[in-house]
């Protein structure tokens, strides 16, 4: 006789697998490590996380748009329009900048340079209401801002 355990989601894992839908045990924690490290963001989407910090769930709203960050300006300032959070941050491992015309060139955030330009610099912050873009020259609606930002709530 074998011995089970019953998940959360009502998955028993025995000696012969996983019983719950019939998937394999294999199949079963490939999905949930699909869910920890493959977050499907949506565009301007509020979602739920897999993550937690200090208990709380984490939130994460993935920031697209192409608004002109003028060169005559050193700072642009951006409602991000999420409420009701604890504490904020970006996710720069997820953030950046694309070209939308057929180059596709991508550049991670912050910009250090462009091309070899090392005066092409940009860098954000945010607070519970803003994000602060500072940036040395100018980066127009040909270039796509993505911005991931996570947040907890209460």
């Amino acid at each position: 006789m074998s011995k089970s355990i019953k998940l959360k989601d009502n998955t028993f894992i025995d000696s012969s697998g996983v019983s719950h839908n019939r998937v394999t045990l294999k199949a079963y924690l490939q999905s949930l490590l699909d869910d920890v490290i493959h977050m499907n963001y949506k565009d301007n989407t509020e979602i739920a996380t897999n993550e937690y910090k200090n208990g709380k769930r984490v939130y994460a709203k993935k920031l697209v748009f192409t608004t002109t960050l003028s060169g005559s300006e050193t700072t642009t300032i951006i409602a991000h329009g999420i409420t009701g959070m604890t504490d904020i941050w970006i996710d720069m491992g997820n953030s950046y900048l694309k070209s939308v015309g057929a180059t596709m060139v991508r550049c991670p955030l912050p910009v250090l340079g462009y091309f070899g330009n090392f005066s092409d610099r940009l860098y954000v912050m945010c607070d519970n209401t803003n994000l602060y873009f500072y940036h040395d020259t100018g980066w127009g609606t040909a270039w796509e801002k993505i911005i991931l930002v996570k947040y907890t709530k209460d």
